[in-house]
């Protein structure tokens, strides 16, 4: 403990034994922060919930020759070489289980793309050049307005394909308006008239696997 100099000691003892009760909070709450910035996140393993297209399934994890994903019944089943399970929590088997998710999702993605693009463009009277998929830290889409090339945040192949209708709704509206303003929602409505809702409910979504 340090006090000021022209503090005696017996002064600054009295001082702390008048806190003593807010300094015993302050720390049991330093300590509960520490605890919680220590804590490992849960290893991905059999049991774990995923959704595909808004409805979810159950995670199974199981040996195959290669790295592969499927759904079965209620399940999506992963298979990975014996090497990724004998140490499951491994860094690099929890990468090939994310891998391999991403994967399955962005097959799922182009399985539906061709006619719900066809629809979208159709309505908004407005092609894109190509449509890339990749997963995206921030966004759920983007438009290279000198392309015309789209490319689509794979976790949307999460959400319910009304999701996917409004991103291809909102980005092709950007070959029209560049900017997010008045002219530009005007518009979006016209091609997708509930985007505010499905906008909404992608707010604080957040992926199966990450």
């Amino acid at each position: 403990m340090s006090y000021p100099w022209h503090t005696s000691e017996a002064a600054a003892i009295a001082f702390v034994e008048s806190k003593s009760d807010w300094i015993r909070t302050a720390l049991s709450r330093a300590s509960l922060l520490g605890e919680k910035n220590l804590q490992v996140p849960t290893p991905i393993a059999s049991g774990h919930t995923v959704s595909v297209w808004g409805h979810p399934y159950n995670l199974r994890i199981i040996h195959g020759p290669k790295r592969a994903a499927r759904i079965f019944a209620h399940d999506v089943v992963i298979t990975l070489p014996n090497r990724y399970l004998d140490d499951l929590a491994s860094e690099a088997s929890q990468q090939a289980v994310r891998k391999t998710f991403d994967e399955f999702l962005a097959q799922e993605m182009r399985t539906v793309l061709p006619e719900l693009t066809a629809a979208m463009e159709t309505r908004a009277q407005k092609q894109a050049s190509r449509y890339k998929i990749r997963r995206m830290k921030s966004r759920w889409g983007s438009c290279n307005t000198c392309t015309g090339a789209i490319t689509l945040n794979l976790e949307l192949a999460e959400y319910d394909k009304e999701a996917l209708k409004y991103v291809i709704a909102h980005e092709l509206t950007h070959l029209y308006v560049r900017r997010h303003n008045r002219e530009f929602y005007a518009l979006l409505a016209t091609f997708y008239p509930n985007w505010k809702e499905v906008r909404a409910s992608l707010k604080g979504a957040r992926p199966s696997l990450r």
